[in-house]
């Protein structure tokens, strides 16, 4: 496909040569006054939770997700912007469990407002929408959510520093990693994720992936690759197996027992809670994200099938996460005492 921004398409079909200061807004359109600015400071990452369509944007409840995360990890004020047709679902975002609230100036902002609030603004995160483009004239940096139907390669973000962490779904990556991302974006640390890189307003993006020490990266390799498991660089990511084993145990007791009994509604409704069981365990040991991520992208992948068949393929994923978890709990035991033949 096309790897040429836009801009600088229009640019050659009108044969002009950019530079680096074409970006920048007139001083003429600098200095509006906005009160929304001095209330939220100079140290704020602004969020937009909309789009021009919902597949361009993460779904409430993960933006919720995110702003938690970002409250909880920065000492930076949380300003969320979009449009009066996104007030409802900003409600549901800025509800919060942390102390530190996001500060909701959705539907409430002019143009040049959010004009004001980029500039001001530490970091701008969100999908294909005005803000980043916006931020392009103040280089102001990004991180870009990149969705399949939007071309990042065409309209991602210009500013100098910004990053795009292209995503097949909104499960590509969890709230936290996608925290992490923004963390390690403004204190000026290497990515965390694959990300394209925005080195300057002039120059094409850069495809920046963890480097091979990287404990994260070498994981996702031997989950979605098939390479070898690496070791641990981080204690707790033991803890954080040893953690998703007792939880994943409980969820094949269940399964074996819904192989016997299908309408077993005491089994049925341990097992909805599973997955929140999962996020409490990443909330407190992120070292568990990856592998919670990439459990709940194999299980999108199970079609519609007959319950007897669904409960077999799901136990066989819980299998799987097993096998891969016990690698970690050296003193644990594996799945094996709940194998094929006895659900």
């Amino acid at each position: 496909g096309n790897r040429i921004h836009l801009t600088e398409l229009f640019a050659s079909v009108a044969n002009v040569d950019l530079d680096a200061k074409d970006w920048e807004i007139t001083e003429k359109s600098q200095g509006v006054a906005c009160p929304i600015v001095s209330e939220a400071g100079k140290d704020s990452i602004l969020v937009h939770v909309g789009a021009s369509d919902l597949a361009k944007t993460l779904s409430a409840d993960k933006w919720r997700a995110v702003v938690e995360g970002l409250l909880s990890k920065t000492q930076s004020n949380i300003i969320l912007v979009g449009g009066k047709d996104e007030a409802e679902i900003a409600e549901r975002i800025a509800n919060v469990s942390t102390d530190r609230k996001p500060l909701n100036f959705v539907g409430r902002t002019t143009i040049s407002e959010v004009f004001e609030i980029v500039r001001g603004a530490r970091l701008v995160i969100g999908g294909d929408s005005a803000p980043v483009q916006m931020a392009s004239m103040t280089n102001t940096r990004v991180l870009n959510l990149s969705f399949p139907m939007v071309s990042c390669w065409e309209t991602g973000p210009r500013s100098t520093g910004s990053r795009i962490l292209r995503m097949e779904s909104e499960d590509t990556f969890s709230a936290d990693e996608i925290v992490r991302e923004a963390v390690s974006l403004v204190t000026g640390r290497s990515p965390f994720l694959p990300v394209l890189r925005v080195p300057e307003r002039n120059v094409p993006y850069v495809e920046s992936r963890p480097g091979p020490q990287s404990f994260e990266w070498s994981l996702m390799q031997a989950l979605y690759m098939g390479a070898q498991f690496p070791e641990p660089q981080n204690e707790m990511f033991y803890l954080a197996a040893q953690r998703l084993q007792e939880v994943n145990f409980l969820a094949l007791e269940q399964l074996k027992t819904l192989k016997k009994r299908p309408t077993d509604q005491t089994a049925a409704s341990i097992l909805d809670r599973v997955d929140e069981v999962m996020d409490t365990i990443v909330k407190l040991l992120p070292e568990a994200g990856i592998l919670v991520r990439w459990f709940r992208v194999e299980r999108s992948r199970l079609g519609p099938m007959p319950v007897a068949e669904l409960v077999t393929a799901t136990k066989l994923l819980h299998v799987r996460l097993g096998d891969i978890v016990s690698l970690y709990v050296p003193t644990g035991e594996r799945n094996d005492d709940l194998g094929l033949d006895q659900i």
